[in-house]
């Protein structure tokens, strides 16, 4: 049996959306709401408030975020 992931590992694979979006010198930063709190983000696409966004992985104290695709919607 494999054990349950917990805490900020369980944020890779979910489902969030972009609640607002700043943009920055070299990049945007965004913040998204995911599992009910907000983090902040970063993604190599260019996303839009309201866009559902696929966590990919934790950088720092930083989600990096994908555009969801059709069938990755959990909401």
């Amino acid at each position: 049996k494999r054990p349950k992931v917990v805490g900020v590992d369980s944020l890779a694979g979910d489902n969030g959306i972009v609640v607002s979006r700043q943009e920055q010198k070299q990049a945007v930063e965004y913040m998204v709401r995911c599992q009910g709190e907000l983090w902040g983000a970063t993604s190599r696409d260019d996303l839009a408030v309201g866009e559902q966004v696929r966590v990919l992985s934790l950088n720092g104290s930083k989600l990096v975020v994908e555009r969801a695709r059709e069938g990755q919607l959990g909401f």
